[in-house]
């Protein structure tokens, strides 16, 4: 059996001409529609993303694709104040099929027009990549330092995002392109990847292996707690929810939506009662779930469009598989559905009809009722978030983050702040780090600090050095600290790719014949920027290499190797009213 094309299941002419492809236009189920929660609350953002995974049971799991463009289109010309947008996401395996074939091309172009139009943008779903017994893991044995077990992620997720894979077995081959990379050559860029580790809460071997793709996509962020490999993990439902209130300090930030590992991340889960919202459940099932939100902080509710289950009835066979790529990876010889476990025509079409009431409801109801709340896209997340890192930070905004640092370092808790701020902005540890070797690099000579420095783009140490090695009681002169930090500042600015990022915290620093760690180095420079008129030298002292966030990420890794943490910060992404 082979995988089957969209072009081969004559869904090209709905795509190209979608009124006829979906004559029906779904209506709302009869009776009152129900009412919005009530104002005076929190914005919500609506993001709509739809996932093309399944080629081996079209048509019925191919049409989800015209269907949502069809949504969309639609959802334009009727409520564009909204700015109604669909994030498209597609496995490598799925973005193949739509390329190939004589009809490929017209296809292709379709969708590329809905992304220069604001109407989708492209993401990558990895969850269901073929298969998971195939997929690549890091091989960790005999990698006994941080450094070799970052070299051992780092490749693993080269091969799953470049490689070709079979259909269904998952089977590589290298020689053909596939994953991540196959996704961008058919459509260009990618603003979004989920799916592609099973630990997204370290994710700076990811991000890295993506920019030797060329690409910097935003990624997923915690995960709900009903799935792999999440629901393992004891503590984590609370422990999710509790970082991500943390990320979302004030009224610009939603507990979904931070920065980590230099990549923007959007949760499915950012407060208990979260989860991705499935259209086909309807609008009183959405106004309900909407009610029970915490809508004292902003936040950004995901809704999916095209779920299997439209097509596919779940919990279905001996095992109760929940999706059709869950039943066709475990039986490899007759991997299509049953007749049983597919929904009938009329089915699929009163899932639909939910699906378009569930929309109606949204911008007929729910977002005139509440102030401020809108349908919004990866990209404009992406450049609120973006929108004050390029602004220099002054030099009061540096030494009220180095006070911070400072304070915080040296409390009872014997942690480093999960990140600093300084007014309305937010540094991460490794911000704070780039933006104080920045600035001394720049100084003649003790005090005589720049008027202002800018962000450095900076992955965490790969390795947290070990507190126990540290030296502590030497001082260190403030003029070696300049010194050192001009050349630590063109180490990580250096440019240019390479398996270990160049533009990473380096785990030590040494000045003279004195060692430090990271934090230590963070900690002196931090006492050296802030130091009175006068003073030349600054003692090291012990300072705790891991942050707030280190010890309530579920632990998937060694303690050395959790460097991520150092990357954290809220992303303010409020829209002006």
């Amino acid at each position: 059996m082979r995988a089957r094309t969209i072009a081969g299941c004559g869904l090209l002419a709905g795509v190209l001409a979608v009124a006829a492809a979906v004559a029906l236009r779904a209506q709302a189920p009869a009776g009152q529609m129900p009412s919005p929660p009530g104002a005076g609350k929190a914005p919500v953002y609506v993001l709509l993303h739809t996932t093309v995974d399944d080629v081996l049971n079209a048509p019925a799991s191919m049409e989800r694709l015209p269907r949502a463009i069809e949504q969309i289109e639609r959802l334009r010309a009727r409520a564009a104040s909204w700015h109604p947008a669909c994030l498209v996401q597609f496995t490598g395996v799925a973005a193949d099929s739509v390329g190939v074939g004589s009809q490929g091309p017209r296809l292709v172009g379709t969708i590329k027009d809905g992304v220069a139009k604001g109407l989708l943008e492209i993401g990558y779903d990895g969850r269901e990549e073929p298969a998971f017994p195939a997929r690549p893991r890091p091989n960790l044995r005999g990698a006994d330092t941080a450094e070799k077990r970052y070299l051992a992620r780092l490749q693993a997720f080269e091969w799953f995002l470049s490689e070709w894979k079979h259909p269904y077995s998952g089977e590589p081959d290298q020689s053909r392109t596939g994953g991540f990379k196959r996704v961008a050559e058919v459509f260009g860029r990618v603003d979004f990847a989920r799916g592609a580790t099973f630990e997204p809460w370290y994710g700076g071997e990811l991000v890295h292996a993506l920019e030797a793709l060329g690409a910097r996509p935003a990624i997923a962020g915690f995960l709900e707690p009903t799935v792999y490999p999440t629901r393992n993990f004891d503590g984590y439902r609370g422990g999710a929810p509790g970082i991500s209130d943390q990320l979302a300090p004030d009224e610009r930030c939603a507990p979904e939506v931070f920065w980590l590992d230099t990549a923007l991340r959007v949760s499915d889960y950012g407060q208990r009662e979260q989860r991705v919202f499935n259209a086909y459940e309807g609008p009183d099932a959405l106004a309900e779930f909407l009610e029970k939100l915490d809508r004292s902080k902003l936040r950004v509710v995901q809704i999916r469009l095209g779920h299997p289950a439209v097509y596919a009835k779940t919990g279905f066979g001996a095992r109760n598989y929940q999706t059709p790529l869950e039943y066709a990876y475990d039986n490899l010889k007759v991997p299509d559905l049953p007749p049983d476990a597919l929904r009938s025509p009329e089915e699929r079409q009163v899932m639909y009809a939910k699906e378009e009431a569930a929309l109606d409801w949204l911008v007929g109801t729910f977002f005139p009722a509440n102030a401020g709340s809108r349908f919004v896209s990866v990209r404009q997340l992406v450049g609120q978030a973006e929108a004050g890192l390029s602004d220099p930070v002054t030099r009061a905004e540096l030494a009220e983050a180095a006070s911070e640092l400072i304070v915080r370092a040296g409390g009872p808790e014997a942690l480093l702040p999960p990140f600093v701020r300084a007014g309305r902005r937010y540094f991460s540890l490794a911000d704070l780090f780039g933006l104080l070797v920045s600035a001394m690099g720049d100084a003649a000579a003790p005090g005589a600090w720049p008027a202002s420095s800018r962000l450095l783009r900076l992955f965490g140490p790969v390795e947290i050095a070990d507190p126990a090695t540290q030296v502590t009681g030497v001082r260190i002169p403030i003029a070696a600290l300049i010194k050192e930090s001009a050349a630590v500042r063109a180490s990580m600015t250096a440019g240019g790719w390479a398996p270990i990022p160049r533009n990473a915290v380096p785990p030590y620093v040494t000045i003279g014949s004195v060692r430090l760690t990271a934090a230590q180095f963070l900690r002196t420079a931090a006492e050296a920027y802030v130091a009175a008129p006068g003073t030349l030298e600054i003692e090291v002292k012990w300072t705790p290499g891991s942050n707030g966030f280190a010890g309530r990420f579920p632990e998937t890794r060694p303690a050395a190797d959790r460097g991520g943490t150092w990357t954290a910060k809220p992303a303010p992404i409020r829209f002006d009213k």
